[in-house]
């Protein structure tokens, strides 16, 4: 260990205030190169499917921002996933409330995003409303998946839970289960909201006569066992790192940073409180 940490360290072991202020402008600095690239990223992912004008369910110009927000979901949530499982002792109350908010917020700004898409698209009318009737209709492909998963599970739950949590100030491992179903409800959600645009986006026949049905398999490098395989590399990555350069220190190794208050006593008899 004393090898794998001189590596890390790259060999530099003296510890001085110098030294942590020139880590903390580094971190601020691989901070600020860090968000704007997420953002190109996700954001151009979003860009691509709003300039199909062939498809309306995709030609949107709200669609970067849902893929935004739908990435601050998924980030948040892996997250709290990750910490609660693997330092569940040593994450403090605060820090998972302080997450938890960050998942409702999240969560109900890719609601309200998703809202306004779909009453943009449906305005116009025309092709566009008959689309979106046929997919999103009681009897079309996404209809369970959009309004009993993405909104009912993924947006309700987490709120629900979190808001109890919040609102009911639970502390310990009560907030921690609420916080940690919400991390997965919020997963679910991001897959949901991903199937509902992507797969959902292609089940319309061009012609407009009818739904065409896909069927998704298990094995393969597009199947759903890969898919799990991908998914949870964020987490195992976390706890390889996490055992090297923990994250969180166990409360009862910090202690309170106070000494005991001991009465000593003075040659006239009386105590006196020192330390």
């Amino acid at each position: 260990m004393r090898l794998v940490y001189g590596l890390l360290s790259l060999g530099v072991r003296p510890v001085t205030p110098r030294s942590r202020q020139i880590d903390h402008k580094v971190i601020r600095v691989l901070e600020i190169l860090a968000l704007p690239a997420a953002v190109i990223l996700t954001g151009y992912v979003g860009f691509i499917f709003g300039t199909v004008p062939a498809n309306p369910w995709w030609s949107s110009p709200l669609r970067p921002l849902v893929f935004l927000a739908a990435a601050a979901v998924a980030g948040f949530s892996i997250i709290l996933i990750a910490a609660i499982l693997l330092r569940p002792r040593a994450i403090p109350d605060d820090t998972v409330r302080t997450l938890g908010k960050g998942l409702v917020c999240s969560v109900v700004a890719v609601a309200a995003l998703c809202a306004l898409e779909i009453i943009s698209i449906l305005y116009p009318g025309g092709t566009a409303q008959q689309v979106l009737a046929t997919i999103f209709g009681r009897e079309g492909p996404v209809f369970g998946t959009f309004f009993y998963g993405q909104l009912l599970l993924g947006v309700g739950a987490p709120l629900v839970l979190v808001g109890a949590a919040l609102a009911c100030r639970f502390r310990g491992a009560v907030l921690k289960l609420c916080c940690l179903a919400s991390g997965f409800l919020g997963i679910a959600h991001t897959f949901l909201l991903l199937w509902n645009v992507v797969v959902g986006g292609q089940l319309m026949s061009k012609s407009l006569r009818g739904i065409i049905e896909y069927d998704p398999h298990w094995g393969g490098r597009k199947g759903i066992l890969a898919v799990i395989v991908i998914v949870s590399l964020p987490v195992v990555i976390f706890a390889i790192y996490s055992f090297f350069v923990p994250i969180f220190k166990d409360r009862e190794d910090d202690g309170d940073g106070e000494e005991e208050i001991e009465p000593a006593a003075t040659p006239s008899g009386a105590a006196t409180p020192v330390a």
